[in-house]
């Protein structure tokens, strides 16, 4: 049986024969939330109708040293109920990601894909208990794809900043 070394921070010794590189989450905090009840239900959790509207998502990269860097998920949604605007909430959702040795091309990659997806499923917990707490049904957001809107991105060599819109 093979022995593995730890450090103390707790990872596993470095062995210099490997190659020495990695992409981790530090820490992800929630950096601004609105929620605008426009036009509350006239019972409270009894709407007329199931809203419908219009998501918005950006993702938002920026590095804050020469090995990390912070990933935000901005998420706007715009609900209607009988064509009239029910409620807007907007957050922005933040990681800091660290990395170690990883080209250009692929921290790129980690940053619009990666980063966000793993920071997704706490953002659709948080809208999901606002538009509930605002007396809506609870807004429960599909999954993204974030590879999609990647290659989409690149497809149209846009700037390292990705928009998706959709309804629901």
């Amino acid at each position: 049986m093979e022995e593995e070394t730890y450090h103390a921070a707790g990872g596993a010794a470095a062995d210099p024969a490997l190659p020495r590189y990695g992409f981790r989450v530090i820490s992800q905090f929630l950096k601004d939330l609105s929620f605008e009840n426009v036009d509350p239900p006239a019972e409270l959790h009894q709407p007329e109708e199931v809203p419908k509207g219009v998501i918005q998502v950006d993702i938002k990269v920026s590095r804050v040293s020469p090995e990390a860097i912070d990933v935000g998920v901005h998420l706007r949604v715009e609900a209607t109920v009988k064509g009239v605007t029910a409620y807007i909430t907007e957050l922005e959702y933040w990681g800091r990601f660290t990395f170690l040795d990883l080209p250009d091309p692929v921290l790129e990659m980690l940053a619009m894909v990666e980063a966000p997806r793993l920071l997704f499923p706490f953002v659709r917990v948080i809208v999901a208990n606002v538009t509930r707490d605002g007396g809506y049904p609870a807004l429960i957001l599909n999954p993204i794809d974030f590879a999609g809107l990647y290659r989409s991105m690149k497809a149209r060599q846009e700037p390292a900043a990705e928009r998706m819109e959709g309804t629901f």
